[in-house]
């Protein structure tokens, strides 16, 4: 098998989505996951509609540091994260500057 070989420099890393891995969101996304009507339409397709909820996912929010841990012990060297808008701005034209800084 012939050996692979990256460019010196070579950017090793991952992406995330805050909404996929944050939790506890409160956005548009949010609301229409646990809507009466879809809620029924999964219930009718045989689902558990708790199983299409966000909700807690795995509170990348709080537990942010560990993940970046386990990236470096991977050997990463870039990353990729989204930001949450609905924690910056909860409400329109009302900004929340400690979701600002914790993102920094």
């Amino acid at each position: 098998m012939e050996k692979l070989e990256f460019p010196k420099g070579f950017l090793w890393g991952s992406a995330t989505s805050s909404h996929q891995i944050e939790g506890d969101n409160h956005n548009d996304w949010s609301e229409w996951e646990k809507s009466p009507r879809r809620i029924e339409q999964l219930k009718k397709n045989g689902k558990n509609p708790f199983d299409f909820i966000s909700g807690v996912t795995c509170d990348s929010y709080r537990r942010f540091e560990e993940d970046f841990d386990i990236a470096k012990n991977l050997n990463h060297n870039v990353h990729r994260i989204s930001i949450e808008w609905s924690r910056i701005e909860p409400e329109e034209g009302r900004f929340n500057y400690e979701a600002v800084q914790h993102y920094k």
